[in-house]
């Protein structure tokens, strides 16, 4: 069933990019990617588009690579156990993760984490390329903005959820494949948040006449929140990547690395919120000034709903203690427990 599931996701995700680089092509009925500008001549319509979904694509495919090597490894483990060799006796080692379901709610909001993920940016592609003027360089600073939104919500909500989530969704691959992942997509979303703030200090500062920077309260949050993660990257790096830090000194961490995750997670959250309120107030006053409906306030406001809807889920897999991934066998030590055994005569 999850096999199915995932290739009807990955079927339906490329369709959605191909809609989204065919020139003049309508994305959702609403999207005309030729509304692209071309503000420096090279890049072609829907070029920025086609680049955005290429990354998300590289990172789907990360994620996609690891659940079938998570499938591959248990279909090949039908029996649920696991024959491994202690004082010269053969004996099998019980793996009760594998044979109850105590993870199936645990996967199904997996599955809805991805719902709201691919909402989240139907909605937010729409909202700058239908109905936002598309993207911009540095010539024309106001199109240039929407990068911001874009990277930001990339990086610090997909890119963070799908990490944070990583060792619960792929708890049967093993742990140096997911550790890598995890600090490939960690990483990934420090370079696109960097471009993003880059965007957002460039729209002020090419505009006519220039903008302050850093006077709004979201901005503050924003670059707390920045800062932050780059001492939690950091912290996680020195502590799990490089194999200078003790047993003791990891295992002693790793409460603390998890909640400044999801603290993160959280702040990002609320900068986020204050950032499209604060865009939604000054930009989109269709439905309080005009009085008409406005479609560019009605899929921000379905963005903004999506990605907090996707970050309830990934706080609702992690809180859970008995969904943490146990250690695969050879990963760990091996249990002392007779009950944990079945002696082969």
């Amino acid at each position: 069933m999850q096999e199915q599931l995932m290739r009807c996701f990955i079927l339906t995700y490329f369709y959605f990019i191909f809609l989204c680089y065919k020139k003049n092509s309508i994305l959702v009925g609403v999207c005309n990617i030729s509304n692209v500008r071309r503000t420096s001549g090279p890049p072609p319509a829907g070029y920025p588009l086609f680049l955005f979904c290429l990354l998300k694509t590289a990172v789907v495919f990360l994620i996609i690579k690891v659940f079938f090597y998570q499938n591959s490894f248990v279909s090949q483990n039908q029996e649920n156990i696991f024959k491994i060799k202690r004082k010269k006796k053969a004996i099998k080692l019980k793996n009760p993760s594998m044979t109850d379901n105590q993870y199936e709610v645990c996967t199904l909001l997996y599955w809805i984490q991805k719902i709201f993920a691919t909402t989240m940016f139907i909605s937010l592609l729409t909202w700058i390329f239908g109905h936002g003027g598309g993207v911009g360089w540095q010539d024309e600073p106001q199109l240039e903005f929407n990068f911001h939104p874009m990277f930001m919500s990339f990086a610090f909500i997909f890119i963070n959820g799908e990490a944070i989530t990583l060792y619960r969704g792929c708890r049967y691959v093993a742990k140096k494949r997911t550790k890598a992942a995890h600090g490939i997509l960690q990483f990934t979303g420090f370079i696109l948040a960097s471009f993003g703030l880059k965007a957002a200090f460039d729209s002020h500062n090419y505009a006519k006449p220039p903008i302050p920077n850093l006077y709004s309260f979201h901005s503050w949050m924003g670059i707390s929140t920045f800062s932050l993660f780059i001492l939690q990257f950091l912290g996680g790096f020195l502590t799990y990547a490089l194999p200078y830090a003790s047993m003791d000194l990891r295992k002693k961490a790793m409460p603390y690395h998890r909640l400044g995750g999801i603290l993160i997670l959280l702040l990002t959250l609320t900068s986020a919120m204050l950032g499209y309120s604060e865009k939604a107030a000054w930009a989109f006053k269709c439905w309080t000034v005009q009085k008409e409906f406005c479609p560019i306030l009605f899929f921000g406001n379905v963005f903004a709903f999506s990605m907090v809807c996707y970050v309830i889920t990934v706080f609702l897999i992690v809180i859970q203690p008995e969904w943490i991934r146990k250690p695969l066998p050879g990963e760990g030590p091996l249990p002392v427990n007779d009950d944990d055994f079945v002696h082969e005569d």
